[in-house]
């Protein structure tokens, strides 16, 4: 039996609020399998297609993260022949579905890779969900012009340079989850969304609220979470509790010694303390309301 019940439970009255849980997974492509037992015919046949080594590394990376993701959340068994009776197809409109023997689970799927680190965002049911993940890295005001709506230029031009990198990082992948939860993708015109909210700090650990506002006034709410050189953000409707991490407890180098950090309490991911060093000492605290 799967470790959460497979259908949302529902709100038994109308003051009962009922909230999303979300379950999510990262891995590196340094732990994929070399070779491609593990994937099954129809991903197979998907592979070949793809001429560029690049692009088939990070859907390899992409699908291994996506199945041991599915193998956790529903207790199912995760050796090589097992894992290849799931596959992860690409529905019509491009978002990943997944399937066992041929027969669709009971869940809904994200998927985000960036720099040879991939996460998956799970949630039993059919939901309106998705996740991001970015690297912090500038941009150019021809790219904010292009893509940020005029509130959020002006937000942008408020902040200082030191400061921009992460702000326009941040709005970014909110759209990003977004545009995936509407099952659209870069097909959509990014200006149609508007990050109206995002409080929080730039530390390794802990989740931080953010809400999204699509043109139809439809709000997704959801979370983020980054320091100064990554960032993952997970968004849906209904609204979410913080996700919730599906990694073991992982034995970390720190200094001469080990420490064992339970990740999923935490909210933090060994990539995140093995970066320690490199998170900024100072939080910056955001807050953009419409």
């Amino acid at each position: 039996m799967p470790w959460f019940n497979t259908q949302p439970r529902r709100p038994r009255n109308e003051s009962e609020t009922w909230f999303m849980q979300i379950y999510l997974l990262e891995q590196t492509e340094s732990v994929v399998p070399t070779g491609d037992n593990w994937l099954g015919q129809r991903e197979i046949i998907a592979l070949h297609r793809m001429r560029f080594a690049k692009r088939r590394a990070d859907w390899r990376l992409g699908r291994w993260t996506a199945k041991r993701a599915l193998a956790a959340c529903l207790k199912l068994p995760d050796s090589i022949p097992a894992l290849a009776e799931v596959e992860i197809i690409a529905g019509s409109s491009g978002a990943p579905e997944a399937f066992r023997a041929n027969a669709p689970l009971p869940v809904t799927i994200s998927l985000s890779h960036r720099a040879g680190t991939a996460i998956c965002s799970v949630v039993r049911g059919n939901a309106r969900m998705g996740c991001d993940m970015e690297l912090i890295e500038a941009h150019s005001q021809a790219f904010v012009t292009d893509y940020f709506t005029a509130e959020e230029q002006t937000l942008i031009a408020h902040t200082s340079a030191a400061e921009k990198p992460r702000i326009i990082t941040l709005l970014w992948s909110a759209k990003e989850s977004a545009s995936k939860a509407l099952r659209q993708g870069l097909r959509l015109d990014t200006r149609w969304l508007s990050v109206t909210k995002m409080v929080g700090t730039w530390e390794m650990h802990g989740w931080n609220p953010l809400h999204v506002r699509y043109r139809d006034g439809r709000i997704f709410q959801g979370w983020w979470q980054g320091n100064d050189w990554l960032l993952r953000t997970v968004v849906a409707d209904p609204a979410p509790k913080p996700p919730i991490l599906l990694e073991p407890l992982i034995p970390i180098q720190v200094g001469s010694g080990i420490v064992t950090t339970e990740v999923p309490q935490l909210g933090i991911t060994a990539t995140d303390l093995r970066q320690a060093g490199r998170c900024d000492a100072t939080a910056l605290t955001l807050r953009h309301t419409a």
